[in-house]
């Protein structure tokens, strides 16, 4: 599906992701800069495996990365989606992207959109700028295993990925089953941890 501004949207997620709608951009060098970090769950990064196994989905990243990162985008799609993923694979590459993300958010208030992120400062700078949409819920991606990191200011939820022995000490809720019957990331709740075993 395409939005009016020729971004790509992803309508047909598979896995616990089934029934949702999705926008991303293509990786970036801070997800390279990641990957190579020891412990880190960017050493086995989802979308870097998606990408191997779809070999299209690397042209319409980069497609969407080169028109977030080129302008300020005023002319969005209304969904008609009561749910809404922002950057499913890979992290958000500059500010410009995050900018028109809110963009995204602010012309539909009718859907509640979810932006997994292991980049808080930078989605902090946007914020300061123009402030928090109403209908956005922010989520700090823990960058190591095992080890769930501080819910920035601004963000709703922090998500730590576990491995199978760790996680016998944690309460896991995420059941990494379908997002769309669970929605625990996905609404203004008082859970603030979401913890996942590593797949």
């Amino acid at each position: 599906m395409k939005l009016s501004n020729n971004l790509h949207v992803t309508d047909k997620m598979n896995g616990k992701m089934k029934g949702f709608a999705s926008l991303s951009s293509n990786s970036n060098s801070f997800c390279e800069k990641m990957s190579k970090v020891q412990g880190s769950v960017c050493q086995k990064c989802y979308a870097n495996r998606m990408k191997k196994l779809y070999e299209s989905l690397n042209k319409v990243l980069d497609k969407n990365d080169q028109i977030l990162n080129s302008k300020d985008l005023t002319q969005w799609n209304l969904t008609n989606y009561a749910y809404f993923r922002l950057q499913a694979f890979g992290d958000c590459s500059s500010q410009k992207v995050v900018n028109n993300y809110f963009n995204f958010v602010e012309a539909n208030p009718q859907t509640t959109f979810a932006l997994w992120t292991k980049r808080p400062d930078m989605i902090n700078k946007v914020i300061a700028k123009r402030g928090k949409p109403a209908n956005l819920i922010l989520v700090r991606s823990s960058i190591m295993i095992n080890k769930p990191a501080n819910l920035p200011k601004n963000f709703d939820k922090v998500f730590t990925v576990y491995d199978k022995e760790t996680s016998k000490k944690v309460n896991i809720n995420c059941g990494a089953k379908s997002c769309l019957n669970c929605r625990l990331c996905y609404t203004h709740n008082d859970t603030v941890y979401v913890n996942e075993v590593l797949k």
